[in-house]
């Protein structure tokens, strides 16, 4: 294991090093260059006395044409930002609530990621406009929430199964540990003890 963990640092340490020599002066020598043709651009138009392809102008106004591309949505009425309003301050309230029933630690955190949730749909759909904005919008936050879920999944199955190989990481010796040992598991309470041994 210390053989394996020896070469990853080194490799490490290689690329490190590659980055710092071989990147770091490409991406300068790139950026002279661009600078450079523009500034050079710049100065022979000005002496022949023509406009730099590099000035901004105004477009030249192009034909209306009949589109099917969605108009973007006005703001919403006073009324509807309101009762979202009062809608994010009661789920507060309800999160704050949820705390304070005293529910094992399983089940508290099983609520407060639905009202965090509840409140977060109620942001994207208003305050960030997805909700009546146009559909890209709508791809790319579907197409977060996939990669998110992706993401979430790997890890989850990642944690579940490192006790397959080391015994020692699993949440199950922690737990038979501290039982063996006569104490509460750390981040347990007295009533989650209880409810784990029904």
């Amino acid at each position: 294991m210390d053989i394996v963990l020896n070469i990853l640092v080194c490799f490490g340490l290689l690329s490190v090093g590659l980055a710092f020599v071989i990147l770091l002066p490409l991406v300068g020598n790139v950026l002279v260059a661009v600078f450079t043709t523009v500034f050079a651009e710049k100065a022979y138009a000005q002496f022949r006395g023509e406009v730099s392809g590099t000035v901004m102008s105004a477009p030249k106004e192009a034909p209306a044409v009949q589109s099917d591309v969605e108009e973007p949505h006005g703001p919403a009425a006073l009324k509807t930002y309101v009762g979202v309003y009062c809608a994010l301050l009661v789920l507060t309230v309800v999160t704050v609530g949820v705390s304070e029933l005293g529910l094992i630690m399983r089940e508290a955190v099983f609520w407060a990621v639905v009202v965090a949730s509840m409140k977060a749909s109620l942001v994207i759909a208003w305050f960030m406009h997805v909700k009546g904005g146009a559909a890209i919008n709508r791809l790319i936050l579907s197409t977060s929430l996939f990669f998110m879920m992706v993401f979430f999944t790997l890890t989850m199955a990642d944690l579940s199964t490192r006790d397959w190989v080391f015994e020692d990481e699993g949440q199950w010796a922690t737990i038979k540990e501290a039982q063996n040992k006569g104490e509460l598991p750390a981040g347990w309470s007295a009533a989650e003890s209880a409810a784990e041994t029904k």
